[in-house]
């Protein structure tokens, strides 16, 4: 297949374009401000927009641009008769915490539109936190954690010990957002949501990390962040449950 890939130069995008290539697939990689060019698509994933739920706390125009960047990619479609939308959405869409979680919720609600207008075919997938390596997104929690560890440095945790959240390897949601191109029914928009069984504090996530490096690291615990989330479970009903663990996927960033 032709695959349009937005957000390609993301963390997510660009483990998901080589999945897609290795399986043959022709993905065309494009992100925020570039032009459309592309012909002969077969199927979209959006997977492009800001993501940093506190910074848009700090400037909620980013979540004004997630949305018109979700507008840009529908109309460009509608334009050109494609009609197979994968969309990246957010745990943040069912919490509405942030500028980010409402960009998200407003994205989802206009794929929603032009699935029942134009007869578009179309998934949004609620990503939980997703990590993976101990370089790579190296202000995500996960990989900063690491980094700290590693130099024995100070780590901080906004929230404390009451900061509960979800977290999937990225080999597995590369999977699942490759698969989702099966689920796709036209005139249909399906909005799961991805998460492991059981959700994890910071703080003992923290402390695995500290334990798996060797590390001399203390962990500070300071109030949430505005616009953060500070407990989130998945809900019940349409989850995709991905079956490896914290610690698993902890131990295969550093080997």
């Amino acid at each position: 297949m032709n695959i349009f890939l937005t957000g390609a130069d993301g963390y997510i995008g660009k483990h998901l374009a080589i999945a897609l290539e290795d399986q043959g697939h022709k993905v065309y990689r494009h992100d925020i401000g570039r032009p459309f060019v592309c012909k002969g698509i077969d199927i979209v994933y959006h997977l492009g927009a800001h993501s940093r739920a506190h910074e848009s706390v700090k400037d909620p125009s980013l979540a004004i641009r997630n949305i018109s960047f979700t507008y840009e990619v529908l109309e460009w479609m509608r334009l050109n008769r494609l009609d197979k939308i994968v969309f990246s959405s957010s745990r943040e869409a069912l919490s509405l915490e942030s500028p980010y979680g409402a960009s998200k919720a407003a994205s989802e609600a206009l794929i929603e539109s032009y699935c029942k207008s134009y007869g578009f075919g179309a998934v949004s997938l609620r990503l939980p936190n997703i990590y993976g390596g101990t370089g790579e997104h190296p202000d995500r929690f996960v990989p900063l954690t690491f980094h700290k560890a590693l130099n024995d440095k100070k780590i901080i945790i906004y929230g404390g010990k009451e900061k509960i959240l979800n977290f999937v390897y990225i080999d597995d949601c590369v999977k699942v957002l490759v698969d989702m191109s099966g689920y796709i029914k036209l005139t249909s928009h399906d909005i799961l949501s991805l998460a492991t069984i059981e959700s994890n504090s910071l703080y003992s996530i923290a402390k695995m990390i500290v334990r798996f490096t060797k590390s001399k690291s203390k962990i500070k615990c300071l109030p949430n962040r505005n616009g953060e989330t500070l407990v989130y479970r998945p809900p019940v009903e349409n989850t995709i449950h991905s079956t490896g663990s914290i610690e698993e996927g902890l131990r295969k960033c550093i080997t």
